[in-house]
């Protein structure tokens, strides 16, 4: 495959892909805000005290749950708490997951998740799970 057919299949992937984000926000754009306001679901941010990744990461998810007024959430060191990164199986931090009420756990993002990504990956966890 040449170089400008490979570029050209490149931008034409990056283009349908963010067609579909684009389209599945503008279709359901109140999922995310029914979740948050509903007990059923709550995320969680395992972080660890001094990790770089997760000083960064911990006002992003901070200023998600704040914009998005989402009611449960906790945030868990796991240096403090080593044994929820054991029953989370937590292999990375931060890491966020969603919980729900009746026992489901999906792991939401691993490592640094700005905004958007964590919004996208709710927003496929809950389709996966519920759709």
């Amino acid at each position: 495959m040449n170089r400008t057919v490979l570029i050209t299949f490149i931008f034409l992937f990056q283009y349908l892909v963010s067609a579909f984000d684009a389209s599945a926000q503008e279709k359901n754009p109140d999922i995310i805000r029914n979740m948050a306001i509903d007990e059923y679901f709550g995320l969680i941010l395992f972080y660890r005290t001094g990790c770089g990744s997760c000083n960064e990461q911990y006002p992003v998810f901070q200023d998600f749950v704040r914009f998005n007024q989402w009611k449960p959430f906790k945030t868990i060191d796991v240096q403090d708490n080593p044994w929820a990164a054991v029953k989370f199986e937590v292999e990375t931090v931060p890491e966020i997951w969603l919980v729900t009420e009746d026992g489901k756990i999906i792991r939401i993002s691993s490592g640094f998740a700005p905004p958007d990504l964590i919004r996208n990956n709710i927003l496929s966890a809950y389709y996966r799970a519920y759709a």
